[in-house]
């Protein structure tokens, strides 16, 4: 992963919601980043709607994950209250 990426990533986590919207956001144009996957379900039930908004974006252009990360996402996507898997 660039740098870049691991930035945008670890301000999904931001207390700033503009910043996590802005994070998700630069994520949204990037396209197919399989890497960013488990860190964009994770951050899915975020407290503001246009942070979702742009991480739906994100996740909607992100192509195939990484083998190494199915599990992980299946088990997070099985955990969220709003989605069934």
């Amino acid at each position: 992963m660039a740098r870049g990426i691991e930035q945008w990533i670890s301000e999904l986590r931001a207390k700033s919601a503009e910043t996590r919207a802005e994070a998700a956001q630069k994520l949204a144009t990037l396209g197919e980043q399989p890497a960013a996957a488990v860190p964009l379900v994770a951050a899915l039930d975020d407290a503001d709607e246009q942070v979702r908004e742009w991480i739906t974006a994100a996740l909607e252009g992100l192509g195939a994950p990484h083998k190494g990360d199915v599990a992980a996402l299946v088990a997070q996507l099985a955990a969220h209250r709003s989605l069934q898997v």
